[in-house]
């Protein structure tokens, strides 16, 4: 519809990735934070590493974090693809 109105693919694209990669800080922060709160709780399960390992925290948010904007930019394209006159035809 937004491009039916005259957004360029580029606008949609964006406000799409966008509103994908908002919800992934949103949880980010409460995921980091319920896990630095569980974490001492399963110190003996943590075989080598401290309960609130730095490290550990940082690559797991950015490896999910890239997952996240991937799986936001994948539909995000298709939806700036879609050509306006079918978009319209089909509601």
């Amino acid at each position: 519809v937004r491009m039916a109105l005259g957004a360029r693919r580029g606008d949609v694209l964006a406000w799409v990735d966008a509103d994908g990669l908002r919800l992934t800080a949103m949880s980010r922060v409460v995921g980091l934070a319920a896990a630095m709160l569980v974490a001492p709780a399963l110190a003996a399960y943590l075989v080598g590493l401290p309960p609130l390992d730095v490290t550990a925290f940082t690559g797991a948010s950015v490896l999910l974090a890239g997952v996240a904007a991937l799986a936001s930019y994948v539909p995000a394209r298709r939806a700036a693809a879609v050509d306006p006159l079918v978009a319209l035809r089909s509601d």
